[in-house]
């Protein structure tokens, strides 16, 4: 005889979240990714328009304006894809080493997020994990 769990509604949907989080990107970044008031970012159609273009093609060019979410679109690009495939080798290339170097350390603090755990439990840190390179 099996044992049914029982779980909640909000259980179920919080699970549910989790599993598309880590099938969609966008759903990915609504989940993961927070303002800097700490709120959930908010996808506009540029911004899904922009990962499907991502998704499609194996390589582009991405050029927006300033202040157009590029970046935190690439942050929470690159956590993802890393949580589909750890194996994955990843180069950030910025105007200077240190702004490299800091959106590294923003991936890293996305993967050791709780909430990323969640949705990518295999992701774990590595034996290298410093400030201008890092594996999982």
């Amino acid at each position: 005889m099996q044992t049914e769990k029982k779980i909640s509604r909000r259980q179920a949907l919080e699970e549910l979240a989790l599993r598309k989080a880590a099938q969609d990107v966008n759903a990915f970044i609504a989940l993961v990714m927070l303002d800097e008031n700490k709120q959930p970012i908010v996808q506009s159609t540029i911004h899904r328009q922009l990962q499907s273009f991502l998704s499609d093609n194996s390589r582009g060019v991405v050029m927006f304006p300033r202040s157009h979410g590029k970046t935190t679109q690439m942050l929470g690009r690159i956590a993802w894809e890393i949580g589909r495939n750890p194996n994955l080798r990843i180069k950030i290339v910025s105007s200077s080493d240190p702004i490299a170097t800091s959106r590294g350390a923003a991936i890293r603090q996305i993967i050791e997020s709780p909430i990323y755990q969640a949705i990518f439990p295999n992701v774990k840190r590595g034996e290298k994990w410093a400030d201008s390179a890092w594996a999982v």
